[in-house]
């Protein structure tokens, strides 16, 4: 048992600290890597009422695209979003008039023109030789979208853009769409995204202005254009986790010293805690502004209560523990592992 104990104590030299860390380091990267390609995505799907087939042969189809040239703005952890794209239809000019037709809207967002918000925006008509017009408008959008940030920041996100128009009847009209008329450039500006995936839903959406008296309520139509994006940079997740890293590690490097060099392990021991709160304010302002505890508040949570561990160990018990500081080190790097497999796993 003896020999056991003094084998495993050979982890509080230096130079094996420094291979486990290392050792340590590659399992989490590994771990988070693979956490990455799950593509958890908690964002709330836009509400919307579907129409069947055989209420669809009842109401008039006013055939619609969209194109998303690209972002002008796009930043995922602000939920701010800026692009640039066009909106066409195709109609039957005796079923519906332009002017009903431009008062399209984007849900959670505004059309802009110039930066200014315009009533309208820049169009294209053309007479078709069925007789129905074909209007094509180019629109700057800004928007927000049903972002959850749960899983911040190795989270992956599903972007959605709602076409509305609030001034059409659902009970004669539906948006026809179908993917080949959703087109989404190859050249957006997505920085660190990655897009994987797109898709497009129609149906109708409801404005509720009286539960007890459902005529006074209407539907309109609606389309969802959606775009699944995941994270495909590690600088972010490097910026927030690293200090907590090279602060935790530097921590266990005072079962290395001496312990009659007491005032010196107390000393940084005592530091850790107060380094990894302050650092708190730098995660603050790197990370969403949300009301709910997302992963990064988890793991900020997980290093101080190991930092504050070893501090209480250190004060309390660094004579008991002389002879297992090896076997501490080993225990503290397996806390590590397991809890960061426990937030990227198993934690909902």
């Amino acid at each position: 048992m003896k020999h056991a104990i003094a084998k495993l104590n050979r982890f509080s030299h230096p130079i094996e600290q420094v291979f486990l860390m290392a050792f340590t380091c590659i399992v989490l990267i590994c771990l988070t890597y693979k956490a990455l390609d799950s593509h958890k995505i908690f964002d709330a799907y836009p509400h919307i009422l579907k129409i069947e087939n055989a209420q669809k042969q009842l109401l008039t189809p006013i055939k619609t695209g969209f194109f998303l040239r690209n972002f002008i703005d796009f930043d995922m952890p602000k939920n701010d979003f800026l692009f640039e794209g066009i909106v066409w239809f195709v109609f039957d000019p005796k079923q519906v008039s332009q002017d009903v037709i431009e008062k399209f809207s984007f849900n959670k967002g505004e059309i802009l023109k110039d930066g200014l918000i315009a009533n309208r925006t820049s169009m294209l008509k053309q007479e078709m030789p069925d007789g129905n017009t074909f209007v094509r408008y180019d629109v700057r959008v800004k928007f927000t979208s049903n972002l959850n940030y749960h899983f911040f920041p190795i989270d992956s996100h599903k972007l959605s853009i709602v076409l509305n128009n609030k001034f059409l009847d659902a009970n004669k009209f539906y948006f026809d769409i179908d993917k080949s008329q959703a087109v989404f450039s190859d050249s957006l500006f997505t920085p660190g995204w990655t897009r994987i995936n797109e898709d497009v839903e129609t149906g109708y959406g409801k404005t509720v202005l009286n539960k007890a008296n459902p005529e006074l309520n209407s539907i309109f139509p609606r389309a969802i254009f959606t775009m699944d994006f995941v994270t495909s940079s590690f600088r972010d997740i490097l910026l927030i986790f690293l200090p907590l890293f090279v602060v935790f590690f530097l921590s266990l490097f005072v079962f290395s010293f001496n312990p009659h060099n007491k005032d010196i392990i107390l000393g940084i021991s005592a530091s850790v805690v107060p380094a990894i709160l302050g650092y708190r304010f730098v995660i603050e302002t790197m990370s969403p502004k949300v009301s709910y505890f997302i992963l990064s508040d988890h793991i900020f949570t997980m290093f101080l209560i190991l930092a504050f561990l070893l501090f209480f160990m250190n004060t309390f018990y660094i004579e008991k523990l002389k002879n297992y500081h090896g076997i501490l080190i080993l225990i503290f790097h397996g806390l590590l592992i397991l809890s960061w497999t426990y937030l990227l796993f198993f934690w909902r």
